[in-house]
C-alpha cells in the first residue's frame, strides 16, 4: 500500500459510479474503487468487530486505502480512548494502573493496561512539537497533576500536552476531539499521534 487515505467520521463521503468524491478536497478529485478491501478488527464496548476499509485508485494510480480517523494502525480501540487515558492520567493524582482501570470501566473494555498508557503517553510527547503547531491549544486550562519524578522540563511539556488534549475529557467531545486531532495530526505529517 502506497499510501492512506484519511477521512473523519463525519465527512460525507459521496459515491458516483463507482467513484468516490471528498467534499473537503476539490470537487475535481476522484478515487475509483478497487475491488479488493482490507479488513481490521476493533474493539468498541467491549464488542469485536471487523471494520472494512476499501481499496481505492487514484487518479494518479496509485492504490491507497481509505481509513477512517478513528482507527489506528495495529491498535485495538479506537484513538479516542488512547488519548482519553493520556489526559485523565495528566488531570488526576492517580496511578496509570487506577486510569487504566477507569478507561476499561468508561469504554467498556476487557483490557487496557497501565504499559498501553504509558507508551501513549510518551508517544504523545515525541509528538508535542506537530501537535503544538496544528494551533490545537484551548482555553480549558486544565490542572496538570505533577508528579515528583518529573523535571521541570517535562513537567511543562506535559501541561501543554494537557492543554492541547484536554477537550477529549468533556463527554460530548471525546469521540469527535480524538477522531479530528488523529486526522489533523495525519494530514500534517502522513503518521499517526500514537
Amino acid at each position: 500500500m502506497s499510501k492512506m487515505i484519511i477521512t473523519l467520521v463525519d465527512t460525507e463521503i459521496n459515491i458516483k459510479n463507482g467513484k468516490i468524491i471528498f467534499p473537503e478536497e476539490n470537487s475535481e478529485t476522484q478515487y475509483e474503487f478497487n475491488k479488493l478491501q482490507n479488513t481490521y478488527k476493533i474493539n468498541i464496548n467491549n464488542f469485536d468487530y471487523e471494520l472494512v476499509c476499501p481499496q481505492v485508485i487514484t487518479d494518479t494510480n496509485e492504490i491507497s486505502i481509505l481509513w477512517p480517523s478513528f482507527k489506528l494502525p495495529r491498535r485495538k480501540y479506537p484513538v479516542y480512548v488512547y488519548i482519553y487515558a493520556v489526559a485523565l492520567y495528566l488531570n488526576t493524582n492517580k496511578s496509570m494502573r487506577k486510569v487504566a482501570e477507569e478507561v476499561r470501566k468508561k469504554f467498556g473494555l476487557e483490557k487496557f493496561s497501565h504499559s498501553t498508557l504509558s507508551r501513549c503517553l510518551k508517544k504523545l510527547k515525541e509528538n508535542l512539537e506537530t501537535l503544538t503547531e496544528l494551533a490545537l491549544v484551548n482555553s480549558e486550562n486544565k490542572e496538570l497533576f505533577k508528579r515528583k519524578q518529573w523535571d521541570e522540563n517535562r513537567t511543562k511539556q506535559y501541561r501543554t500536552l494537557l492543554e492541547i488534549i484536554s477537550p477529549i475529557l468533556q463527554n460530548s467531545k471525546t469521540t469527535q476531539f480524538g477522531s479530528s486531532l488523529n486526522f489533523k495530526f495525519f494530514e500534517k505529517t502522513k503518521k499517526f499521534p500514537i
